[in-house]
């Protein structure tokens, strides 16, 4: 990607947050980051104003202000850190996508209370208040070297402002997530009047997004040939009970690693005379599976997500005979460990508009979610919400918050008292 398309996309990213925060802006949740921020530094102001290295200072508002800065900086810390461990697990704990506009604000909440309250601290350089902040004796010879003692306390002060940078650290403890995408394509002869191009068009258009070298593919189409070359079998449990999926070639798995699939999906063409007696969709998702077991178990790589793509019109004769075998027999309660493998990331996208039985009962299954994709634009949309989830982590966030971060403190570092001259 260009680095203008990227500059374009950061101040887009932003404006989604805007969107997804004035969405949720009723939500008492959402308010409640800002919010607390400010009550823990309430909290922390009242302990620090009691500490001895604080309170050493005669007037009272001065040990007030720098016990503010100090709160703030440390909340800004804690927000950091939520911030990024929150970024790092993809949003999907406590703190959803809606809350990145939530740490930004409070962040710049902390900010401003500590850069008001300097600027206080600032008001106090003067002939006249020199003495309300200092236990030492104030003569006409001593003014200068006391004026500067002070001032130097006051620009080491300012070193509070790097507590912040503690939170940056976790960046570093980040690990880079893997993904493995497993997508059963439908070629059959029922794919022949426009279904297979809109959503090979769709698949693409949205891989392009999302390749990176940190997704792999295992890309299934079914049916792969008209004449099967290996074993034949006319009953779905024998097929359940395969673990070789070299006994089930006739129906292909291609791995792509680190490299994007977009040109095989788009060299994708449908069969014409398949067997109406094979369920041949679920004859490839089941040695898809199998193939994507056999893959992990010869690849060193931990994957955080696994996840199935189905996209079919589900019209095979065969499907509604195999269904209670497949789903409510050995699915649904893990006989066979397929929902242990991919947990709850099995997506079905719909190619029909009309709910199949195959897609009833995977609903009552409940492992998954199935997506319409009738025509060119609910096929698009299917698969940009799906993969949505999937697509790698963002920097974006990271940059705004560091964005945000470096503005702040070049203010907070540009605030000095007046020269003694000219007080």
């Amino acid at each position: 990607m260009r680095f203008s398309e990227h500059f374009v996309n950061f101040f887009q990213t932003f404006g989604l947050y805007v969107d997804e925060f004035y969405v949720y802006f009723f939500d008492h949740a959402l308010w409640l980051v800002p919010i607390l921020t400010c009550f823990a530094i309430y909290l922390l102001v009242i302990i620090f104003s009691k500490l001895r290295f604080i309170s050493l200072q005669k007037n009272k508002t001065f040990v007030i202000a720098k016990s503010y800065v100090i709160a703030s900086m440390l909340a800004a810390l804690i927000i950091v850190i939520l911030s990024f461990h929150s970024w790092a697990i993809d949003f999907r704990g406590y703190f959803d996508s809606s809350f990145r506009l939530s740490f930004i604000i409070s962040i710049c909440l902390a900010f401003l209370i500590a850069i008001i309250k300097y600027f206080q601290l600032k008001n106090f350089y003067t002939r006249n208040n020199l003495k309300n902040i200092t236990n030492q004796p104030i003569t006409a010879l001593k003014e200068k070297s006391v004026y500067l003692n002070l001032k130097r306390a006051f620009g080491k002060f300012k070193l509070w402002v790097l507590l912040p940078l503690f939170g940056f650290l976790l960046l570093f403890l980040t690990k880079e997530r893997h993904t493995l995408i497993s997508i059963v394509i439908d070629a059959s002869g029922s794919m022949a009047d426009g279904r297979l191009d809109y959503g090979k068009n769709g698949l693409t258009k949205t891989l392009k997004l999302l390749s990176d070298e940190n997704t792999d593919y295992i890309i299934s189409v079914s049916p792969h040939n008209e004449e099967s070359q290996c074993l034949s079998y006319t009953n779905f449990r024998d097929i359940l009970s395969i673990t070789d999926p070299e006994r089930l070639c006739s129906f292909t798995a291609l791995p792509f690693l680190e490299e994007s699939p977009i040109n095989f999906i788009n060299d994708i063409s449908y069969y014409e005379g398949v067997n109406s007696n094979h369920a041949h969709i679920l004859y490839s998702l089941w040695h898809n599976y199998l193939v994507s077991k056999q893959f992990l178990g010869n690849n060193q790589k931990v994957y955080d997500t696994k996840s199935v793509i189905i996209a079919s019109d589900f019209q095979d004769e065969d499907l509604a005979g195999a269904l209670p075998t497949f789903f409510n027999d050995n699915v649904c309660n893990e006989q066979y460990g397929y929902v242990d493998f991919y947990g709850d990331n099995v997506f079905i996208i719909n190619l029909n508009d009309r709910r199949e039985t195959f897609i009833t009962k995977f609903e009552e299954c409940n492992i998954g979610a199935v997506y319409d994709g009738f025509n060119i634009d609910t096929y698009s949309t299917a698969i940009q919400e799906i993969f949505d989830d999937m697509k790698p982590k963002s920097w974006y966030f990271v940059i705004w918050i560091a964005l945000f971060y470096v503005v702040l403190s070049i203010v907070f570092f540009s605030i000095n008292p007046k020269k003694l001259r000219d007080i």
